[in-house]
């Protein structure tokens, strides 16, 4: 890994967060156990978390494997009190090929 010193911020890419509740039919059906009474919320609010949005979505940037390749960054954030899911996904600017992600919007979740 490239230490954290070699790193960037991209400022075009931030990530707007705000506190909401979230609901099991906001998540994924594989993923609703998270936000089941026990998690913190009632029978049909879960429990709060923040979520996060890229501020300029898409967010447009240069590829950095290849100058010439311009591409599109979307990402939809759920912090939870045990999980963190991460919907993100990068298409290729000219074509909308994906490259990375789910095309159907499902996230991966991180313990």
């Amino acid at each position: 890994d490239p230490p954290l010193s070699s790193l960037s911020p991209l400022p075009q890419c931030d990530i707007a967060w705000r506190a909401e509740r979230v609901t099991r039919r906001d998540l994924p059906l594989a993923f609703r156990h998270a936000a089941s009474p026990s998690a913190g919320g009632g029978a049909e609010q879960g429990p709060w978390c923040f979520r996060g949005r890229l501020k300029q979505q898409p967010c447009v940037l240069t590829s950095q494997r290849d100058a010439s390749v311009r591409i599109r960054v979307r990402d939809d954030l759920h912090l939870l009190p045990t999980r963190l899911f991460i919907n993100d996904r990068v298409e290729l600017e000219a074509t909308g090929q994906l490259l990375h992600g789910n095309r159907d919007g499902v996230p991966y979740a991180l313990e």
